[in-house]
């Protein structure tokens, strides 16, 4: 790391984001843990009844939904100018997934792109494509979310219309906005072409399947507590607090954030479990991010090509993005 980016990191806005970063994290997770604490006695009977069977079904939709969204970052790297073997996409995700979990968002996007660039691609397809990929695949969670709003809120057609057509906008803006400031910075001036409309388009659509699948392991997990839970309303209320967890950037990994919107989003189920499915969900997303870090880890497929991933990197005549 550059003398100045070291200086940077040690800066008082640098320290004041991680400070607020854990205390949001810490804010709630405290949230999480009262409305546990306030329901022990009514939910205690359905924790210990907890069915193995569904909480084994929401592991296997946790795995596939991120197996699935570590596939769909292939395509980002390709609008972005480069190639990655599936096999590596996918080492390379489940090893980067655990930098998530270090307050500051950033780190989401560093440690995969770094472990990227290792790998053979070149820096600026790395930190473009993992970018890239984190603002599709949360533009997918709000279009999901969108596209439900009318069943779980009881809106009109009209209201619908409105609802996902807002949404839309917003989530193009986003993306576009997103975009239009990694493209427009100078160690990225003129080497990278902004996706077009539909191209950005199609990559969003392609995260949604990964979100049902999140979706049906976080219900899979409310079926193991509840017994019974609505399809809809859970993935809606996932979608949302996965989105709202991302927006929380000095949040390490969205945590406590992420668990306070899905027990305000979804409301009470049977036996007040909410809160306890909220924190058995995030368990089941680490144990799947950690076994596929350490399924990365044991199996490196193959060596990186020579001198791969070198050209202009920062401190080499140009800007790091």
């Amino acid at each position: 790391m550059a003398s100045g980016d070291r200086d940077a990191a040690r800066s008082p806005a640098a320290r004041l984001v991680q400070v607020l970063g854990i205390a949001l994290s810490v804010g709630g997770l405290a949230f999480v843990v009262r409305a546990i604490a306030v329901r022990w006695d009514g939910i205690r009977g359905d924790v210990a009844g907890l069915s193995a069977g569904w909480l084994l079904g929401g592991l296997a939709a946790a795995a596939a939904g991120m197996t699935l969204i570590a596939v769909r970052w292939r395509a980002s790297v390709r609008l972005a100018g480069g190639e990655l073997d599936p096999a590596d996409a996918l080492a390379l995700y489940f090893r980067g997934e655990v930098a998530k979990y270090v307050p500051g968002g950033v780190w989401a996007v560093v440690g995969r792109a770094e472990l990227a660039r290792r790998r053979g691609l070149p820096w600026r397809v790395a930190y473009a494509s993992v970018t890239l990929s984190l603002l599709a695949l949360y533009a997918g969670a709000a279009a999901t979310a969108a596209a439900l709003a009318p069943a779980v809120l009881g809106y009109s057609a009209w209201g619908w219309a409105l609802w996902v057509g807002g949404t839309v906008l917003l989530a193009g803006a986003l993306l576009g906005g997103g975009l239009a400031e990694v493209t427009s910075r100078p160690a990225l001036a003129g080497r990278m072409v902004l996706p077009g409309p539909g191209a950005l388009a199609r990559l969003v659509v392609g995260y949604v399947p990964a979100w049902l699948l999140i979706g049906a392991a976080t219900w899979c997990v409310a079926r193991s507590l509840a017994g019974e839970a609505p399809f809809a309303k859970v993935l809606f209320a996932t979608a949302v607090s996965w989105l709202a967890g991302f927006l929380a950037v000095p949040a390490p990994g969205g945590i406590g954030v992420r668990e306070a919107v899905f027990v305000a989003v979804l409301g009470p189920l049977p036996g007040d479990v909410t809160a306890a499915v909220a924190v058995l969900a995030r368990l089941v997303f680490m144990v799947t991010d950690a076994a596929g870090a350490l399924v990365a880890s044991v199996r490196w497929w193959r060596p990186a090509p020579s001198g791969a991933g070198d050209d202009e990197r920062p401190g080499q005549g140009a800007e790091h993005p």
